[in-house]
């Protein structure tokens, strides 16, 4: 689990809301409030801020929508500490 020092770390969830929807309407949030450029994602030479966490996650969707699957379908996603390359694969 990922906690920040400085913030709230309570649970926030109810029941039936999906991690997708979270993400995005943080992401918003932090768009909003102008910190959208903060760091998302920290690894072997990758930085990826929220917006452009939120970007990839958004031109992912529309590729596999694209690819005629189903807006329900779920998706997996990992990365190469090798290469900051995306694997996307649906279930």
């Amino acid at each position: 689990m990922l906690v920040c020092k400085d913030a709230d770390n309570a649970i926030r969830w109810k029941v039936g809301e999906r991690l997708d929807h979270l993400f995005e309407q943080r992401c918003d949030a932090l768009s909003a409030q102008g910190a959208g450029d903060h760091a998302a994602v920290l690894s072997d030479g990758l930085t990826l801020s929220f917006a452009e966490l939120d970007a990839r996650a958004n031109q992912t969707a529309r590729h596999l929508l694209a690819a005629s699957a189903p807006a329900t379908a779920s998706a997996s996603c990992s990365t190469s500490r090798s290469r900051p390359t995306w694997r996307c694969s649906r279930s």
